[in-house]
C-alpha cells in the first residue's frame, strides 16, 4: 500500500494485512535480520519464526512500547519492529504472522551481515595437490649446448698459424727501405740453415715491421678585441676617458656678450617706461 509522505515509511509504501494467518516469508543470506514495519496504536500482535522455530523473542506487539504499555503512534513508519543477529553466515529463513487479525505491516526485511573472521565455507577456495611435485627443465636462450667432454692436451708453446712467405723476387739480403706516411712492410732475409721455417731446404726468416705517422694539426686560435667606447663623442685634450661629460666654464667673451644683453634690455625698459610716464601725463594735463 502506499503510505503517507509524513509516515516515515521506506520508499513511501508498506504492505498491510487484517486477516488472521497471513504470513510473509523471506529466505536470505547472513548473519542477522530485521523486520521493519509501523507502529500503530490499533496494530496487533505478530509471530515470528526463523528457520521453522519461534524467534526470540517469538511475538512482538506493535501497539506497545518497549515496557509494554500502549502508545499513541498512528502509522509510525519505518520503525525496527523485531531484530535477530549472530546467526552462523549463511541460507536462512524468516517469517511473520498476523495471529489476531488486527492491522499486521511490513515495510521491510533488513540483511545483516557481519564483519567474518574468514570466508563462508560456499565461498572458501582449497587447493589439494593432485600429484607429487616433479621438476621442470628450463631452456634459456636458442643455442646449442655443448655435450661430452673435451678432448686433447693443452700445451703451453705458441704455434704460429700464420707463416710469412717470402717475396720470390727480392733476392738482396737485408732492409730494403721505407716509405715514408704509409705502412709498409719490410722484409729481411738472412742465409743460412735456421729451424724457424723451410723453404726448399733453406731456413728463411721474415721480418714485418708497419711504420705510421700521424701530423696533428694546429688548433685554430681565436682573438677577441675589446674596444672601450666613452659615452661622449668628443673628448676635450687633456681629460681622461671616464664616460663621463667633464663641466665646461663660461668664457670670458661669453660672460662680456651676456652683459651687453642685459644691459642693453635694462636700457630699452627705462626709455619705454618713460614713454608711458609721459603720455599719462600729457592725458592728465588735457583734462
Amino acid at each position: 500500500m502506499e503510505g503517507e509522505p509524513n509516515d516515515g515509511d521506506i520508499y513511501k509504501d508498506y504492505h498491510q494485512s487484517n486477516t488472521v494467518g497471513d504470513t510473509a516469508t523471506l529466505t536470505f543470506t547472513g548473519t542477522g535480520i530485521e523486520y521493519i514495519g509501523q507502529l500503530d496504536r490499533e496494530a496487533g500482535p505478530v509471530a515470528i519464526e526463523l528457520n521453522g522455530k519461534a524467534g526470540t523473542p517469538p511475538e512482538v506487539d506493535p501497539s506497545l512500547d518497549d515496557n509494554g504499555m500502549p502508545h499513541n503512534f498512528t502509522r509510525k513508519g519505518g520503525q525496527t519492529l523485531w531484530r535477530f543477529t549472530d546467526l552462523p553466515y549463511k541460507e536462512h529463513t524468516i517469517q511473520i504472522k498476523n495471529v489476531t487479525g488486527k492491522r499486521t505491516t511490513l515495510d521491510a526485511f533488513k540483511v545483516i551481515t557481519q564483519q567474518l573472521s574468514g570466508p563462508p565455507p560456499q565461498y572458501r577456495a582449497t587447493c589439494k595437490i593432485i600429484s607429487n611435485p616433479v621438476s621442470v627443465d628450463i631452456t634459456i636462450g636458442g643455442g646449442s649446448v655443448p655435450t661430452g667432454t673435451p678432448t686433447g692436451t693443452p700445451t703451453t708453446t705458441p704455434t704460429d698459424g700464420n707463416t710469412p712467405t717470402p717475396d720470390p723476387t727480392d733476392t738482396t739480403p737485408g732492409p730494403t727501405g721505407s716509405n715514408s706516411g704509409s705502412p709498409s712492410p719490410s722484409n729481411t732475409n738472412t742465409g743460412g740453415t735456421g729451424n724457424n721455417n723451410s723453404n726448399n731446404g733453406t731456413g728463411t726468416t721474415v721480418l714485418t715491421t708497419a711504420t705510421a705517422t700521424a701530423t696533428a694539426s694546429a688548433r685554430p686560435t681565436t682573438t677577441v678585441t675589446a674596444t672601450h667606447t666613452a659615452q661622449v663623442r668628443v673628448t676635450p685634450i687633456g681629460a681622461a676617458q671616464t664616460g663621463e661629460l667633464p663641466e665646461r666654464n663660461p668664457s670670458g667673451l661669453t660672460l662680456l656678450l651676456a652683459g651687453c644683453v642685459m644691459l642693453g634690455g635694462g636700457i630699452m625698459s627705462g626709455v619705454a617706461m618713460r614713454r608711458r610716464r609721459a603720455a599719462h601725463a600729457g592725458r592728465d594735463g588735457a583734462s
